[in-house]
């Protein structure tokens, strides 16, 4: 689909989500991750509400003690290249010394411990420009497509990359 004033969220987004429990292990939302080649995804409680997000980097952070944050403010982080569909997803952390990658003192770690609780989302006609506006403003790389209080969607900074590029590439 063109790039244009008319195109919004619900045109991009990807609607069919791997999400995860706020009760599921961090190794297993890890695993998931690099099962589906994604870097991110939606937290859901035990009722199916939308609570917080994941993401390979909120796992990664060294500064959760006992699962806790240490700063609430969020981070700048730059892809040195962004993931290709067939490259593997590495986990490159020194902390990661057990022969899963996860020290002890994660592996019984909850995803509820670590997720962002601060959820960006957007409506289902929110444009293109909002979305990367809201993207930019937050410093994330996915924004949830919430309505009607139930999530719809989820449009990741590649998403809106691969839309404005067009149908000939990748």
């Amino acid at each position: 689909m063109p790039v244009s004033e008319k195109t919004c969220a619900k045109d991009i987004m990807q609607s069919s989500l791997v999400t995860l429990r706020v009760d599921t292990r961090l190794e297993e939302a890890a695993r998931t991750f690099a099962d589906y080649k994604i870097s991110g995804a939606p937290v859901l409680d035990e009722t199916g509400g939308l609570v917080g997000v994941l993401s390979a980097a909120d796992i990664t952070q060294t500064d959760h003690p006992d699962g806790g944050r240490l700063a609430e403010e969020r981070r700048e982080y730059y892809l040195t290249s962004p993931l290709e569909e067939d490259d593997e997803f590495q986990w490159e952390r020194d902390s990661f010394d057990s022969p899963d990658g996860f020290s002890p003192d994660l592996q019984n770690q909850d995803v509820g411990q670590y997720m962002s609780r601060d959820i960006v989302s957007v409506g289902e006609s929110a444009s293109l420009e909002e979305v990367a506006r809201r993207m930019l403003e937050q410093r994330v790389h996915r924004v949830l497509v919430v309505e009607d209080g139930g999530l719809k969607g989820l449009i990741s900074s590649m998403d809106l990359v691969r839309h404005i590029a067009g149908p000939s590439t990748v």
